[in-house]
């Protein structure tokens, strides 16, 4: 394979012990498993992880190294810790409930871009699979539950040869197909030095925990802005098959009524979004920019704002984009974004999809198949 490619697994964790187990059984599992270097994070878990236990995983990679945090970081501050302590070639984020399919799943990640030069993502394919569902063997989770995104889907635009995607492609299909175009981010493996050349995983490019105080917004979430940022800088590679499970269990911060992300549905969004459009401009110019900002610009213009404080037309100010057609764009983008109708397009969006989650559990609960 020429020069050696190393790989990274950055997993933030907080609380559940066997969870993470079950996530390093399926790294150790990998057919490179001895290549992978595995660093963890214990976001100051209330419920201490066992570490003598995580510890025993050693002798199954290149390097494991465990950190428990003094404080609590929160989510993506835990994972900018993480990134920030990352000397290989490629990253990839598992999320602690997670567990990685394929035993070929980082190999094959690993050999696309050594034969790609130009790939900065890796977004592998994964299914979801939930704590109140059917108790399953991994294959009949693999083999049985809907898979995150389509290849074969006609209504995915610029899938070329190899299922490469240039970036203007992929942050089209982002903006416009979002709903049958996700993955887990455990499934998706990054480039390190693209990464630090748009300034790094939660960078600049975030929200400040003094910007999200004054919005009045959850900072602990990036919306993929990292994902926007890298594909001005190169190509994207699909798999047809999911390789990933992301388990959402009932100790998961997602699913948790204590998160707080969870009150504020989209705001965060919006603000996220913007602001990494405004750095895209900063970092990498208006012209080299400009056809993933224009897709940022129509994600915006399909969120809805909500509760906009003083402090939101300062911010939007602040972060302005200079190049006046692209300005025009984002300011007809917020426009829509404050529509009453399409905010309360949202709300039912939301509460259905909140519906049909207590309906399964209790559909679960009183053992009747769903």
């Amino acid at each position: 394979m020429g020069k050696e490619i190393d790989l990274s697994v950055l997993i933030p964790a907080y609380n559940n012990t066997e969870s993470l187990i079950r996530a390093l059984n399926s790294i150790k599992e990998q057919t490179i498993a001895k290549k992978v270097h595995v660093s963890i994070s214990d976001d100051c878990s209330p419920k201490k992880i066992n570490q003598e236990k995580i510890l025993k995983f050693r002798k199954y990679f290149k390097s494991l190294k465990f950190f428990r945090q003094s404080n609590n970081l929160g989510v993506l501050s835990n994972v900018t810790w993480l990134f920030n302590t990352v000397e290989t070639d490629l990253y990839t984020i598992l999320q602690h409930d997670d567990y990685i399919y394929n035993k070929n799943f980082y190999e094959s990640a690993l050999n696309s871009f050594y034969e790609n030069k130009d790939l900065v993502i890796f977004y592998g394919n994964a299914v979801q699979h939930a704590y109140f569902e059917d108790k399953k063997t991994y294959k009949e989770i693999i083999e049985k539950n809907k898979k995150m995104y389509d290849l074969s889907n006609i209504k995915l635009k610029g899938l070329e040869k190899n299922n490469i995607m240039n970036g203007e492609s992929f942050t089209y299909n982002l903006a416009n197909n979002s709903e049958y175009f996700m993955t887990a981010w455990s499934a998706i493996i990054l480039s390190t030095k693209a990464t630090r050349k748009v300034g790094g995983y939660g960078g600049n490019y975030s929200l400040t925990k003094a910007e999200a105080n004054s919005l009045k917004v959850y900072r602990e979430e990036e919306h993929f802005g990292i994902l926007y940022l890298l594909s001005i800088l190169g190509n994207i590679k699909f798999e047809n098959n999911p390789s990933v499970i992301r388990f959402v269990e009932s100790s998961s911060f997602s699913v948790s009524s204590t998160n707080p992300g969870r009150e504020m549905i989209r705001d965060p969004h919006i603000y996220a979004l913007y602001k990494a459009a405004y750095f895209a401009e900063e970092l990498l110019g208006s012209e080299k920019a400009s056809p993933i900002l224009k897709n940022i610009s129509i994600k915006i213009s399909k969120l809805s704002l909500f509760k906009g404080t003083m402090y939101s037309r300062i911010f939007f100010n602040s972060y302005k984009i200079k190049n006046n057609k692209l300005s025009d764009l984002f300011k007809v983008s917020l426009k829509k974004a404050g529509n009453f109708k399409s905010q309360i397009t949202t709300i039912k969006i939301f509460y259905y999809f909140l519906l049909k989650e207590k309906i399964k559990a209790l559909l679960k609960f009183f053992k009747i198949k769903y």
